[in-house]
This record gives structure tokens, sequence and C-alpha cells, in this order.
């Protein structure tokens, strides 16, 4: 249900080299941010020069190889200060979560908040705090991931430092998810996303790690799902045509856009139009051949 994911999370890696470069007016914020920055691009280039040599008879490394000798590299304690490193475990951590690699994530994204939890800095805390509970979500242990996500908020809420509106949303939709898969209330949810939903598409483009309309369409997926879930449909159509829309502005919004085809299908034959449905599973075939049967 979040495959939008899968490709955000390789991608918000190479992203966090332009973690500094966000248009806040707030000097304090850009100070940090662009150090951090420097050491995470010193921290790439060093990996990728490592990375280069052949690993056996291949040429390549898989992304899970560079995750991997990525990992290592900081536990080597090479490089990388605390707030930056706990960063980039937690995306590690994502994107092996999405892998199916669980056992791994979870080491990594534990390690992530030790880290975090050393450098004292508000961003690195809540990554951390969120890319672990969300696994935890998945591997149904929704007590520890409830208490994960009641400290985020207290942390959020107690921080001190220069706090750009948004900067946290991608915790507070992960929160939103648990509530239906941890608490099995979706309207809870669904509110807490059309609550969210407005403040996401209201940030500026550079206030995102991945593309912004790649990225919004991904909550719609998500949105979509619930709401179709609840029996809500013409309301999981209406978001589903709205992430539909703005998944066709980027490149990136390709595997959103199969998605949002093939749930709204199920919709369409749900609501008794098989006709619609139909035409969705064609367009998702269309979009990716080879890769979507109906």
């Amino acid at each position: 249900r979040h495959r939008w994911a899968v490709a955000a999370a390789f991608v918000a890696l190479a992203a966090l080299l332009g973690a500094g470069l966000f248009a806040f007016q707030q000097q304090q914020l850009r100070d940090q941010e662009a150090d951090r920055a420097r050491n995470i691009a010193r921290f790439l280039n060093s990996l990728i020069q490592r990375s280069s040599i052949n690993v056996g008879s291949r040429r390549e490394l898989t992304v899970t190889e560079m995750v991997e000798r990525g990992y290592e590299q900081i536990r080597s304690g090479t490089f990388l200060p605390d707030d930056a490193a706990a960063g980039v475990e937690a995306t590690f951590a994502n994107f092996l979560m999405e892998q199916g690699r669980e056992d791994r994530a979870e080491a990594i994204a534990r390690d992530a908040l030790q880290r975090a939890e050393r450098s004292a800095a508000t961003e690195p805390r809540i990554q951390a705090r969120g890319a672990l509970a969300a696994l935890l979500v998945r591997r149904g242990r929704c007590p520890e991931a409830k208490s994960l996500y009641q400290e985020g908020e207290k942390i959020i809420a107690e921080s001190r430092e220069p706090l750009p509106p948004g900067r946290f949303l991608d915790f507070r939709f992960r929160r939103a998810d648990s509530w239906e898969r941890c608490e099995a209330n979706p309207a809870k949810a669904i509110a807490e996303y059309q609550r969210l939903l407005p403040e996401a598409d209201a940030l500026p483009a550079q206030a995102y790690n991945v593309p912004p309309a790649a990225y919004r369409a991904g909550l719609r997926i998500t949105l979509t799902l619930l709401l179709a879930q609840a029996g809500r449909h013409a309301e999981a159509l209406g978001a589903a045509e709205q992430g539909l829309q703005l998944a066709a502005q980027h490149p990136d919004g390709l595997y959103s856009r199969i998605a949002l085809h093939r749930i709204r299908s199920n919709v369409h034959s749900t609501v008794g139009n098989p006709a619609a449905g139909l035409d969705d599973i064609r367009e998702a075939i269309r979009l990716a051949p080879g890769v979507v049967n109906a």
C-alpha cells in the first residue's frame, strides 16, 4: 500500500545532499543545514569512491549493497557527526524495510535512534523515531510504535530550534497511518490526512526532499486506500483523481500513477462500474507493460 515509499526512500538518500539549501529565513537553521549537507556530501562522495572497486566478477553494486557499505562506513565512525549519521541511517532503514529486510532495517533504525539522541538535534531525533515506528507498525508491535510517536510529538512541542512549517509532516502522516493499522480507526486516520494535506500542498517546492508533485501524489495513494476501505467510495475516487493529476506532473510520479489506476479500478468495480475499472487496468498496463496484469 505504500509502494511510493519504495522509490522515495532512496531518492531521499540522494536528496540529503541538498539538505542545507532549503530557502528558510532563519539563519540559524540555514547554517545547521548547510553544515549537515557538507558532511553528508563528503560521506556520499567517499562511499562512491570506495564502492568503485568491482564486486567479484560484477562491475556494479546493487543499491542494497551500497546501503550496507554505507552503514558499515558510518559504524566505523568516519566522516559523519551523529546528527547527519542518524538521518542517513534512518533513510537506509526505510529503504531496507521496503525491500522486505525488516530485521536488518530495525537494527539500523535503532542505531539511528541512539545516534540521534546523542546529537540532541531535533530533526534527526524525529526522523529516527519515524523510521523505527513505521517499521514496528508494519511488524505489528504497535505499543512501542505508539510510544515513539508520542515521544516525537513531545520533542517537536518542546523544541527550541527554529522549525519551519511542514518540517515534520512525513512523521505526522506516518503516525496517521498507525491509527488505521494499530487502532483499526480509519476515520481518525482519514481526518488527519485531510487536515495535513493542505499544509503539504502549500509548502514551497524547495521544502521537499523529493519532487513535490510526486510526493503529494503518493499521499493521495494512502488517502484513496483509507477512503476505499472505509466505504467512502465517492471520496476515494476524488482523491485518486487528484493523485493522478499530480503524478502526471513529474516523471517520478509514474509508479504513483500505476498504483492509483489499480486502486481506482477496484473502487469502480466495488461500486458497480466494471467498465471504468477495466479502463483503469488498461491504463496501468499501458504505463507499465509486462509489470501490471489484468
